[in-house]
């Protein structure tokens, strides 16, 4: 199954949260999860384990500002795992489900221990779109500005180069 934010049905704003099985057709055979005029930012993520679904949100505008949230991976109500006045995207879950890991608006990338939602700094090196490794070790991430990929330990915070595209030049024609 894919969860995905669609407009479909939804005169303004950017859509609902959408449960929508891996078929031709899927949006005739899915279902919207959650109506809230999520935004753009959410790219929900499904736990390992299946059963609940991250994403960052404004809470329907109700908040000014984009929190992590958590709902049934089958529908129902949201909870809302962090506030204050700082925002987070695009969070992605650890391979163990322990953790989520999701930059802010100031691309400071951060881990949230899931059990008692602590949050914790990982870097401040400008990260954006984070992912896991697969043993749980290291998150990933891109600084847009630079196109430098780099990785940070979750145990020690140490941040790497991984990778880098700076100078590649498309072939001429």
């Amino acid at each position: 199954e894919l969860y995905l934010v669609s407009n479909r049905g939804v005169t303004l704003g950017s859509g609902d949260l959408w449960r929508v099985p891996f078929q031709p057709n899927a949006m005739e055979a899915g279902r919207a999860i959650l109506r809230e005029q999520t935004l753009y930012r959410t790219r929900p993520h499904v736990s390992p384990d299946g059963t609940r679904v991250l994403y960052s949100s404004t809470g329907g505008a109700a908040d000014e500002w984009h929190h992590l949230y958590l709902t049934p991976s089958t529908g129902g109500h949201p909870y809302k795992l962090t506030f204050g006045k700082f925002e987070d995207f695009h969070p992605r879950w650890s391979p163990d489900g322990k953790y989520a890991a999701a930059p802010d608006a100031q691309s400071h990338l951060w881990l949230y221990r899931m059990a008692d939602h602590k949050r914790t700094l990982l870097t401040k090196v400008g990260a954006g779109y984070p992912s896991w490794s697969q043993d749980g070790r290291y998150v990933y991430f891109e600084n847009d500005a630079c196109s430098v990929w780099y990785r940070v330990g979750i145990e020690d915070h140490k941040v790497e180069q991984v990778a880098s595209l700076a100078g590649l030049r498309m072939p001429s024609a």
